[in-house]
């Protein structure tokens, strides 16, 4: 049986932990969900290990990202996320995964309309 070899692909380190964190993802979570060892996670987060196309589009769908997103040189700046008042003040939350993905849904919205009126 011939094995089938994957392409190996570049990827700056800083980019792929910013997809990931800015996503939501905790590490052990996305280990499980991607079925990687931690070590291979390490090993991208180092830069001594690249990630495979697959892999790499596996963590694209895993944080709604667009493939190309992870070949730039450095990591876009965002604006932060807001501040979550659906929690005591004394307590720090965290939004969850889905509504991460809702918020920055919401500002594509507005930068396109804002586009749009402009011109």
């Amino acid at each position: 049986m011939v094995k089938k070899r994957s392409l190996k692909v570049e990827v700056v380190p800083g980019v792929l932990a910013w997809a990931i964190k800015s996503a939501g993802w905790d590490e052990k979570e996305l280990i499980d969900k991607l079925g990687i060892s931690p070590n291979v996670y390490k090993g991208w987060m180092d830069g001594s290990v690249r990630p495979t196309l697959n892999q790499l589009e596996n963590v694209a769908n895993k944080t709604k990202r667009p493939l190309s997103a992870f070949f730039l040189s450095i990591p876009p700046v965002e604006k932060a996320l807001p501040k979550d008042y659906r929690m005591l003040p004394s307590k720090e939350g965290k939004f969850d995964r889905r509504t991460i993905i809702a918020i920055r849904k919401a500002k594509e919205f507005q930068d396109i309309t804002l586009k749009e009126i402009i011109h």
